[in-house]
């Protein structure tokens, strides 16, 4: 019987086995939406999710940049404060991280607004407070619902052709397992038929 003890001295100590179970029984969960491409009823749903993840991606370091701007802002104000007088919540403790979760929390909606009455800048911090919040959550968050939508009504208008595209695309990815020379033995011709790159961009500049 393996105890505890055993396994803290062995190469991977108990804590960090932990923390390597927890993320492989993750990554076992998400491919389940890989698998989920096998039938018609969800294959549009994950091609959804994955349209819609590659339609923002652009606009999330966007999202980011704002994000950091503010961050490096609020955490420019709180140098050389002490517990009590800072104007920003302690999160992790360590001022930079403490920062851009305040931001993020900012664009959640979770206002933590405290210690700005504190602070030698409470003006500065409620007017940057202000700019904040519309930016982040007027602005960006719409913006970022008005892709999404858009993405859902692409996607909605082809929604057969994508599942089915969805199915082609696993079993290509399977593909491997088949023995061609097995498979087609005694066959003179093979016509594989697949998508003209070209044709397909002459239609899309229609």
């Amino acid at each position: 019987m393996i105890t505890n003890s055993a396994i803290d001295n062995s190469f991977f100590p108990i804590i960090w086995l932990r923390a390597y179970v927890a993320i492989a029984c993750f990554i076992m969960w998400i491919k389940v939406f890989y698998w989920m491409r096998l039938f018609s009823s969800t294959a549009y749903y994950v091609k959804l999710i994955t349209q819609t993840l590659d339609d923002v991606m652009l606009f999330l370091l966007l999202c980011l940049i704002i994000l950091f701007a503010f961050a490096n802002f609020f955490y420019m104000l709180n140098i050389g404060t002490d517990s009590n007088n800072a104007a920003l919540p302690v999160y992790t403790g360590l001022r930079i991280p403490d920062a851009i979760i305040a931001i993020f929390q900012f664009a959640l909606g979770q206002f933590a607004t405290d210690g700005f009455i504190n602070s030698d800048y409470d003006i500065l911090l409620w007017i940057s407070f202000n700019v904040c919040v519309f930016l982040m959550i007027v602005v960006f968050m719409n913006m970022i619902i008005a892709i999404m939508g858009n993405t859902f009504a692409n996607v909605m208008e082809a929604k057969k052709e994508n599942a089915l595209d969805e199915i082609i695309s696993l079993i290509y990815d399977h593909i491997w397992l088949l023995d061609f020379k097995e498979e087609f033995r005694g066959v003179k011709y093979i016509i594989r038929a697949a998508p003209d790159a070209v044709l397909s961009n002459e239609l899309e500049d229609v």
